[in-house]
């Protein structure tokens, strides 16, 4: 399903994402910009029809089988095409191993009590929760993404179908979002204040998430990471999370 997923999104049989060890590129009518996927060495890049037709050699020397795009060879294929926005080079992550446990591992932080879904312990004297968001905790959903770049909103559950957070003596420290994609994939989206990193929890809230989506859901978590990102990356890699296929796209 993941791969029928993609193979959608591109435009293409899943074969062709499966068994590719060239590139191909897909040029659309109706495409506005540019995405590429390299699931087994080589790249599935679709892009506009124009751009097949003026870029097409520069398309080509850009993705490479086996190879991630050269920065400069990539920002010179945008600049070329008028498209300077672009993700990535990023990492596709599944999450292939579910937790047995009903509860995610905050083992540091003092006696829990609760489930996943509303946790509550005490570290140095200090009140720390964590549970789903809810309407009522717009306000400092608001304060967190006044100083980090939240991409979720709580008033779009038909998008973001689940939101957690943690609070330190109520103050709203990290939160990771769920957002669902087609049938199969749930993306997870994770920040903590930035004065609070490096203190596990991040990862205790997408722990959570993930104990979440894998019993409760049908879906399958994923997480797209760039690759400049290294403490995301590193959290992911902890977690469990697999690289299914590397990405590019315009937006």
């Amino acid at each position: 399903m993941v791969d029928a997923y993609w193979a959608g999104f591109l435009g293409c049989e899943v074969d062709l994402l499966l068994n590719s060890s060239v590139t191909h590129l897909l040029a659309t009518p109706d495409q506005f910009g540019l995405w590429a996927i390299m699931r087994h060495g080589g790249w599935i890049v679709r892009a506009p029809a124009l751009w097949g037709e003026r870029l097409h050699e520069q398309i080509y020397r850009c993705f490479q089988p086996n190879l991630l795009p050269d920065a400069l060879d990539l920002e010179h294929l945008l600049e070329s095409a008028d498209d300077q926005q672009y993700y990535g080079p990023a990492v596709i992550l599944l999450h292939n191993q579910p937790k047995t446990c009903a509860e995610p591992d905050l083992s540091g932080f003092g006696n829990l009590t609760g489930l996943c879904d509303n946790i509550s312990f005490v570290r140095s004297r200090v009140s720390v929760a964590l549970r789903p968001l809810t309407l009522d905790d717009q306000e400092q959903v608001a304060a967190l993404g006044a100083v980090t770049p939240l991409p979720w909103s709580l008033n779009q559950p038909e998008i973001w179908i689940k939101v957690f957070g943690l609070f330190v003596a109520d103050q709203l420290i990290a939160a990771c979002g769920v957002r669902v994609w087609g049938d199969c994939l749930a993306e997870i989206y994770v920040d903590t204040l930035p004065t609070h990193r490096r203190c596990g929890y991040g990862k205790a809230v997408t722990r959570a998430a993930l104990e979440w989506i894998h019993t409760e859901t049908p879906y399958h978590p994923e997480s797209v990471v760039e690759l400049s990102n290294q403490p995301s990356l590193a959290l992911m890699k902890s977690l469990g999370f697999e690289t299914y296929g590397y990405m590019v796209m315009t937006f």
